[in-house]
């Protein structure tokens, strides 16, 4: 029997995987912006602070047909063992700062995602201008 941070390890591995899936197949176009054709994690090298980021959830639209930037729908963070707060807002913040300086992806309306087998706090989400914030309570 697997226990104590083994056991959340699995169980938090296995639910990003079923947000991903969720988000791949289920969720509507107006929830990520758009039609999506791809969901992975991702690394992403923040020159700024010579940081990485790793957001466990980024969809992407289908390519263009012909020349054009393909569209980053959304970045997001998935928890499993814990509730999702500012910090964690804060961090997908800056993550779709890092995103909107890449050439090749049109970061026009990139959306954050939360997702969360624990309740949200009340009163935890704040208005910040620069995009859509989605919370999910699995």
């Amino acid at each position: 029997m697997i226990g104590g941070r083994a056991h959340a390890v699995v169980l938090g591995s296995r639910f990003e995987e079923l947000v991903r899936e969720w988000a791949l197949r289920f969720a509507a176009p107006e929830t990520l912006g758009g039609p999506v054709a791809e969901v992975n994690s991702a690394v992403l090298g923040d020159p700024a602070t010579r940081t990485s980021h790793e957001p466990d959830l980024v969809a992407l639209g289908a390519p263009p047909l012909g020349d054009g930037s393909r569209p980053l729908l959304a970045v997001g963070e998935v928890k499993w063992g814990r509730r999702v707060g500012e910090s964690d807002l804060d961090r997908l913040h800056r993550i779709r700062e890092v995103v909107r300086g890449r050439s090749g992806y049109d970061t026009g309306d990139v959306r954050l995602l939360l997702a969360s087998a624990e309740d949200s706090p009340t009163g935890w989400r704040r208005r910040r201008p620069g995009g859509r914030t989605s919370y999910w309570s699995i």
